[in-house]
């Protein structure tokens, strides 16, 4: 491959990647305001959550996309990567919490804290 094919391609990538990034619009809010309840309960069947403090996780995502503040196309390409990648797994959760956490921090959006230990006590 030449040069310039090699240099094609890369712009190529790059003007993809820009239009796959997510840009919080208050259209993302707009939808989540419409029915909330709904895609909390869908987000909480998807990722299988088994204890309160993950039902709460998901709670305070939603209430960040209502307020605008993270767009829920973040929060749906995390829910489809791990749908694909760990759909069968009991632990999607995880999955999910540091996908999220990973991509949000990449695209300098703020996400709640999760606390790893209320797995140590459950398993006590």
């Amino acid at each position: 491959m030449n040069a310039h094919a090699k240099l094609v391609l890369l712009a190529i990538h790059v003007l993809l990647c820009a239009a796959l990034v997510p840009m919080a619009t208050g259209d993302d809010a707009a939808i989540v305001k419409s029915d909330p309840q709904k895609y909390e309960t869908q987000l909480n069947a998807v990722l299988r959550t088994r204890f309160d403090e993950e039902k709460a996780y998901v709670h305070q995502v939603i209430g960040l996309v209502q307020q605008g503040k993270l767009p829920r196309k973040l929060v749906d390409k995390a829910l489809l990567w791990v749908r694909k990648h760990h759909g069968s797994d009991n632990h999607s959760f995880v999955y999910f919490e540091r996908v999220l956490r990973l991509q949000a921090t990449t695209l300098r959006f703020q996400v709640p804290a999760f606390n790893y230990d209320v797995y140590d006590a459950a398993n006590r």
